[in-house]
């Protein structure tokens, strides 16, 4: 009867080093690939409150835009009837010119809108986090 309870013993032991063992596999697996994550996202270097203040910029900049494009779009006026050829010419390049600064103000006014949402979801990652014993017990237990 002692040689049964030995082996149990064993095989519990066997159990236990494999349980360990592969938690933390698993724990290293996870936490790299939180790390290369990481790497991915543009602000993850950057303090919460450097992110605050870089977001309420970006949004004061796109709101200034976003009155400039307004104003563009308004005065883009259609091309007025002309009588000669140069004239004619004259009137395309005047609407085209007018025409390119819109787009130009709308590209800007999208790119800062995006730089914005970037910064959102950054400071919205960090404000999903967990405890720390959370974070731990996650990169132990997920696959």
């Amino acid at each position: 009867m002692a040689e049964g309870k030995g082996q149990g013993g064993l095989a519990l032991l066997v159990l236990l080093v494999l349980v360990v063992g592969l938690g933390g596999y698993n724990y290293h697996r996870n936490w790299q690939r939180e790390q290369a994550e990481q790497t991915k996202r543009t602000f993850s270097g950057y303090a919460t409150a450097d992110l605050e203040q870089l977001a309420a910029a970006y949004r004061a900049e796109a709101e200034a835009l976003q009155k400039r494009y307004s104003a563009a779009s308004r005065r883009v006026a259609p091309a007025r009837d002309r009588a000669f050829m140069s004239d004619r010419v004259a009137e395309f390049e005047r609407v085209q010119k007018q025409a390119g600064s819109a787009r130009d103000v709308a590209t800007l006014l999208a790119e800062r809108e995006a730089r914005v949402r970037e910064i959102e979801q950054e400071l919205a990652l960090r404000q999903n986090q967990t405890g720390a014993l959370a974070v731990h017990f996650r990169r132990l237990i997920s696959f």
